[in-house]
């Protein structure tokens, strides 16, 4: 009855303190990690030194190492950062909703994309992840920056997030359920 899945729930709530409590820590832990180790990263574009141009569509990132991820193919060409430094090029890229203010140095990373610049920024990507929602591009852009080796921490934040920690949710509700329903047959 209603009455037992309102008293299961009610119980439950002080389970569930301990369960969300360790979900608030590793959400700032991957956090952390994610701001620390990618801020910045999704601004990096190929520059054309003849011509003085970003020659390439400003979805595609490259990477700034030379042995890994995606490289700038066109001779006299570099990986620069186009959001702050003597390369950036903010023009045209402020918001449309901030009409007549200037481009902010997070406004040159990808459209539509969470960027890993600020804690926050960070924690919005660990929750894209932990939903299963287009967490594979974030990982792609991160592949294309730093190599493919930083794929197995997306899909282990992915395993750890959306399986172990919600399933754990579940199953403290389930348990708090079962044994308000046994009480409540006594």
């Amino acid at each position: 009855t209603l009455r037992e899945i309102i008293n299961a729930l009610l119980i439950a709530i002080q389970d569930l303190g301990s369960t969300l409590l360790l979900v608030c820590f590793f959400t700032v832990v991957f956090a952390v990690f994610l701001s620390t180790l990618f801020s910045g990263l999704t601004r990096y574009r190929c520059y054309d030194q003849g011509e003085k141009i970003f020659y390439e569509d400003p979805l595609l990132i490259c990477s700034r190492y030379e042995l890994v991820g995606r490289q700038c193919l066109r001779p006299n060409s570099i990986c620069v950062d186009s959001g702050v430094g003597p390369y950036s090029n903010l023009d045209g890229l402020a918001p449309y909703y901030l009409t007549g203010h200037e481009a902010r140095p997070i406004d040159a990373n990808p459209p539509y994309f969470l960027p890993m610049d600020s804690f926050f920024w960070a924690m919005l990507v660990v929750f894209q992840v932990w939903a299963g929602v287009g967490w594979t591009t974030v990982m792609y852009y991160v592949t294309d920056s730093l190599g493919r080796a930083y794929e197995a921490l997306f899909i282990l934040m992915h395993i750890l997030g959306s399986w172990f920690l919600v399933n754990l949710m579940v199953a403290v509700l389930g348990a708090s359920f079962e044994k308000e329903t046994a009480r409540h047959k006594k």
